[in-house]
């Protein structure tokens, strides 16, 4: 997936000679990715996106620019390949947890346990990668969305399958920017009673709301708005 040495064309002079340099033994791209991702992560922690450049993610690295180049064509693109990772992440969870058939109150206990610790790991990546999310123009703005529809397609088979009605879509989805709000609710917190209280009361309202939903479908439709009674002051 390296990038090809065509690009050096475009590059300054003295990064296109220092990326031909003879006799010096380099490690091989996939090390020197690994090694731009890492970079990007402690800077990403140490000073936020706002400051991640090129040349301090190569130095913090210990490459050169033109290696960064032949790995990678721009901090976007690093960051886009965190956000595969993140995403991956995410389908795993699913994939693992959806298939329990046990009580649902443990399995989604767990699952929301494992969201809120993934985002106090990943911290001040995970807010990169959402506020990327919302830049206008992102690439990453699209990726949210077929995220989202891929976390709502696969819970609503499995909500199908599980709860025997029909999956209520507009349900699932406030679940699951619940869970992403709670994430980076915690994304710098290193409080372990925080975290567990949040735990509890998100898996609450998740559980109640399957439950008050599986009694009666209908619960969920928006009631009309009706007119407050008015008071008067003694």
């Amino acid at each position: 997936m390296a990038l090809a040495f065509a690009m050096n064309a475009g590059l300054p002079a003295d990064v296109a000679s220092n990326s031909r340099a003879m006799g010096e033994v380099r490690p091989g791209v996939p090390v020197q990715r690994m090694k731009i991702q890492q970079a990007l992560r402690d800077l990403l922690s140490e000073c936020g996106a706002d400051e991640l450049t090129i040349d301090a993610i190569a130095s913090r690295a210990g490459i050169s620019r033109a290696t960064f180049y032949r790995c990678f064509s721009s901090v976007d693109e690093v960051l886009m390949l965190l956000y595969d990772d993140f995403e991956q992440r995410v389908r795993e969870r699913l994939l693992v947890n959806l298939p329990r058939t046990d009580e649902i109150g443990d399995w989604i206990g767990e699952l929301v346990e494992l969201v809120l610790r993934d985002a106090m790991e990943m911290g001040p990546l995970l807010r990169a990668l959402f506020r990327e999310e919302l830049r206008p123009g992102s690439a990453a703005g699209e990726r949210q969305r077929a995220r989202i529809a891929m976390q709502t397609e696969m819970i609503s088979r499995w909500w199908e399958a599980t709860v025997r009605i029909p999956a209520y879509e507009g349900l699932i989805d406030s679940f699951i920017l619940l869970l992403q709000s709670a994430g980076l609710r915690v994304a710098d917190m290193r409080d372990e009673q925080e975290l567990q209280r949040l735990k509890s009361g998100i898996t609450f309202l998740i559980c109640c709301s399957v439950e008050r939903y599986r009694e009666d479908p209908s619960s969920a439709r928006i009631p009309e708005l009706t007119r407050l009674p008015s008071y008067e002051a003694d």
